[in-house]
């Protein structure tokens, strides 16, 4: 897992996280120890193994990275259904946090919850295959298709940097 850099625009008390996932290794025994029964047993519910791999990696490194914030134990944290279910912590003043996972990989965003209310975080796979310059012709504005035109080799479609890490980002309100 390691931290990554966010525009200087949020506030400084977010931090974000890219966790890379073995999807063909077997579930981490420590981090089943981290997950309470629920949680176990949400993740046993899953039928292939990669989502109980991406259900139970995730969880755990979440409770790794709140228990750092608060220097708890990351088993003892509790998590209850927050307003629409997204959950939170079941303690006063907690972080707030959202994760998201996808492919290989999954994101997992940490925020004071004195400075920011709500945050929301999304990751998305990239199939190779999918024509990128057409689905920017269904989801980007007009001049955000100008600038994604710019980027790309004359008669090709959007290069795929243009929606990694370092590259594009937006996120609707």
């Amino acid at each position: 897992m390691r931290p990554l850099c966010l525009p200087d625009a949020l506030p400084g008390s977010i931090e974000a996280w890219l966790l890379p996932l073995d999807l063909a290794a077997p579930v981490a025994a420590e981090d089943w120890q981290l997950l309470d029964q629920g949680e176990r047993a949400r993740a046993q519910k899953l039928a292939r193994h990669e989502d109980r791999v991406r259900a139970v990696a995730t969880r755990a490194s979440l409770k790794r990275l709140l228990a750092a914030r608060l220097q708890w134990e990351p088993a003892s944290l509790q998590f209850e259904a927050g307003p629409n279910g997204k959950p939170r912590l079941a303690e006063p003043r907690a972080p707030v946090f959202n994760v998201s996972h996808s492919g290989s990989y999954a994101l997992i965003a940490i925020g004071a919850s004195e400075a920011i209310a709500t945050l929301g975080v999304d990751i998305e796979w990239h199939n190779g295959d999918l024509r990128l310059d057409a689905l920017a012709d269904y989801a980007f504005t007009a001049s955000e298709r100008a600038f994604l035109h710019a980027c790309r080799e004359p008669g090709g479609d959007i290069p795929a940097p243009f929606f990694s890490e370092a590259g594009w980002r937006r996120r609707p309100c």
